[in-house]
């Protein structure tokens, strides 16, 4: 699903477009997703692929699992680079050990690049 779609998973939050010149720079709102909490987005994946999720509505065998989505390109997890002190008070710990950033920034051979900023 889309992030406006009543039936959809705490990370499905839509597509992002890059300009003619491979640099998409994006800011997301969203109600389910947070810093902290049940759904905090820290220590988690973000994966771009080659093409638009169609959302699981294209009728592909692929749909509903991937979106039909297309390749892999880039990946990276979420974090804050400093200081975590204050985000983390109360929360439980992180087990990932690559929770050091807070803008994750992926640059391809085809000048693809995505910035999440909060």
């Amino acid at each position: 699903g889309g992030p406006n779609d009543e039936v959809r998973h705490a990370g499905d939050l839509g597509n992002i477009f890059a300009e003619d010149n491979g640099v998409a720079e994006i800011m997301i709102t969203d109600s389910i997703i947070s810093l902290t909490g049940k759904y905090s987005i820290l220590g988690r994946a973000v994966v771009v692929h080659s093409d638009a999720d169609d959302l699981g509505r294209g009728g592909f065998k692929d749909s509903l699992t991937t979106g039909h989505a297309g390749t892999r390109v880039a990946c990276g997890v979420i974090g804050i680079q400093h200081p975590p002190g204050a985000w983390m008070q109360g929360a439980s710990p992180a087990t990932s050990p690559l929770l050091n950033t807070a803008t994750l920034a992926a640059t391809l051979a085809s000048t693809l690049a995505i910035r999440l900023l909060f």
